[in-house]
């Protein structure tokens, strides 16, 4: 079991021209799917349950896979890949309809951003429970009051921190 840190999330997102605040969104999602946890199965050696950092399912799983064997050569690459699960974020094919609604609203708070993630990405069943999970990780973890100060005080993100439509088409171009 390998697992990674929301620092190392954190960066790479950033390196994907990710702003600070849409980051936190995803990490505290990737918290509540997996605790970070790189090949976490809800059912492992079988394809039902989630899969994965963000516990993909289904036909999303199996875009997963079909994914990774482009890229990597193997299907089950995602296991020890945590980098190429979070660029099949940016190019699942569903990412029209989902990620750009993400991308395109402003969030003031970690928790908005997380919900916001969850409610136009995941599209859980129980997003009551989910919103909980949020809050209870944004709380527990020093993390997001240390990132706090890259976005500047809650409530005041300038309009230059958000992605543009441009940015989002040119992080999906580098993949």
């Amino acid at each position: 079991m390998s697992t990674i840190t929301r620092e190392e999330l954190f960066e790479y997102l950033s390196s994907k021209g990710i702003n600070p605040i849409h980051s936190t969104g995803i990490i505290a999602n990737a918290s509540r799917e997996s605790s970070f946890i790189v090949d976490a199965e809800q059912v492992p050696n079988e394809d039902k349950g989630g899969k994965g950092l963000f516990q993909w399912e289904g036909p999303r799983y199996k875009g997963l896979k079909k994914y990774m064997k482009e890229k990597h050569g193997d299907e089950n690459a995602w296991k020890d890949n945590w980098k190429s699960q979070v660029d099949y974020l940016f190019d699942e094919p569903v990412r029209d309809s989902r990620i750009d609604r993400f991308f395109n609203e402003q969030y003031n708070t970690h928790k908005e951003a997380a919900d916001g993630f969850m409610t136009h990405f995941e599209r859980p069943k129980d997003k009551k429970d989910a919103m909980l999970k949020h809050e209870k990780e944004i709380k527990e973890s020093e993390f997001y009051n240390k990132a706090e100060p890259m976005f500047g005080e809650l409530g005041m993100l300038s309009e230059a921190m958000q992605l543009s439509d441009n940015n989002i088409n040119t992080i999906r171009e580098g993949y």
